[in-house]
């Protein structure tokens, strides 16, 4: 059927697409990280811009 070059080259194409596989999951889970880290960052931010806004918010109020 298969000679043993063909074999060959057909094992070594397998071999290529499973590394091609661990090396884009790799990246995806990289990818999620990166996603979490920045959602974090976002509501972080906006905390801390709705902190403020309420602070001065009630030192207007607190003035008058």
């Amino acid at each position: 059927m298969f000679s043993t070059i063909n074999r060959e080259i057909l094992l070594d194409k397998i071999e290529s697409n499973r590394i091609k596989v661990i090396l884009i999951k790799q990246r995806v889970r990289e990818m999620s990280i990166r996603k979490e880290q920045l959602t974090y960052i976002n509501k972080e931010k906006h905390i801390k811009k709705a902190f403020a806004t309420k602070q001065m918010l009630f030192l207007f109020m607190e003035g008058k």
